[in-house]
């Protein structure tokens, strides 16, 4: 007798079937094939494996329009067709529009790439022209425009209490924002991304960015879009913001400093809305000139006084008075601060004839340009595309 039923007993004899076909083909060295019953629906076939040169040229090339000069230029060094795809007209024509969207293509041109070549061979050789040439006449009733500060397309500057927004849109010019939040003159005008800040409300803004400007009347302001808020804690005008925010945790930090010989922190975060002063160093005997945050330490804060004394603080868990201060120096000049940039561990400060790199790990010289007797009235530097250009009195 059998313990189970009749179609259970056919079942159980095509199992037995099927796994000894199993150990028959692994006994004879075969790899076993699945044995399916005649209702198992039949096995799909795997599909093709494709590769780069299967997809079309202009799929690629659609593909390296997303990529920026660097990108292309190491995406033709890979195969074929992505060398094709790097040299397409097309990719190089978006590339040379983002980077000069003012600069005209010529029509007779061969190759769109060459001419970004040489393009951007003139330009890193200074062998180039102003590609544009805007007038824009202001009130001349109003005082002269201070602190130019460009930002892609657009142009800053201050006048009076004032701060204003020329956008450039060749051959038009607009007037687009003017912030009057000040009772009296601006001192200092800086640019930080939105999301940085306590006025950042979504993801929708965080391309944007916020102005941060300081004054005479003793206040900071932070604007955007109508939105704006007040920093109050100096004794006396404000006079300098530091060029970048300091980095406190997942929070960021705002420097200032003033004619009270103070250097301030503020909070950047949402959460401290009601009390954002952090801490006070005290250290300098002259106003302050210049602020700057180190690139090689986002926690070291580097200032200047009018009298030419650089101090380094360490704005880690911050102590009010002068022992966060972790080194200090006296540049010799012939004239006071005119500018001041940190890159790496290096900072550029410019004064009287010459621009002299300080060496922040141990607070010495590292080297010193000079002009020659040419007092520097006005200087802008690029440490990190080794530039520096300087404004003299000799025109």
């Amino acid at each position: 007798m059998y313990p189970f039923p009749g179609n259970e007993r056919t079942q159980l004899a095509q199992l037995q079937s099927r796994s000894s076909l199993r150990r028959a083909a692994w006994n004879c060295g075969h790899r076993p094939t699945a044995v399916q019953a005649s209702s198992s629906p039949p096995a799909m076939s795997a599909p093709p494996v494709r590769t780069l040169a299967d997809l079309d040229g202009d799929v690629l090339a659609h593909c390296a329009g997303y990529l920026g000069a660097r990108d292309v230029a190491s995406l033709s060094m890979c195969c074929r067709p992505l060398r094709a795809a790097a040299y397409c007209d097309a990719v190089w024509y978006r590339l040379f529009r983002d980077q000069w969207p003012f600069e005209k293509v010529p029509c007779d041109a061969l190759g769109i790439r060459e001419l970004y070549i040489h393009r951007h061979t003139d330009i890193h050789q200074m062998k180039f022209g102003d590609p544009v040439s805007v007038l824009y006449y202001l009130d001349s009733a109003e005082t002269t425009p201070s602190h130019l500060m460009l930002d892609r397309n657009s142009i800053w500057f201050c006048q009076g209490p004032a701060a204003k927004k020329l956008n450039i849109n060749w051959p038009e010019t607009e007037m687009t924002e003017n912030h009057r939040n000040h009772s009296a003159r601006i001192t200092c005008l800086r640019l930080f991304s939105l999301i940085d800040t306590p006025l950042f409300r979504s993801d929708t803004q965080k391309n944007e960015k916020a102005l941060v400007t300081s004054s005479t009347d003793r206040t900071i302001r932070l604007c955007w879009k109508g939105y704006s808020r007040c920093y109050k804690g100096h004794s006396a005008p404000v006079t300098a913001l530091a060029d970048r925010l300091l980095i406190d945790g997942e929070s960021k930090v705002l420097a200032s400093g003033g004619e009270d010989c103070t250097i301030r922190l503020w909070s950047m975060s949402t959460r401290a809305k009601n009390h954002p002063l952090i801490a006070t160093f005290h250290g300098h005997e002259k106003a302050l000139s210049f602020l700057s945050v180190a690139w090689h330490k986002s926690s070291l804060l580097v200032s200047c006084s009018k009298d030419s004394k650089v101090k380094v603080w360490d704005t880690v868990a911050p102590s009010s008075g002068s022992s966060s201060c972790v080194g200090s120096t006296h540049l010799i000049s012939n004239g006071p601060p005119i500018a001041m940039k940190c890159h790496e561990y290096l900072c550029y400060i410019a004064a009287g004839p010459e621009v002299t790199a300080i060496d922040l790990r141990t607070m010495k010289k590292a080297s010193v340009l000079s002009l020659h007797n040419h007092r520097i009235l006005s200087c802008e530097m690029l440490p990190s595309e080794w530039l520096i250009c300087t404004g003299t009195k000799d025109k």
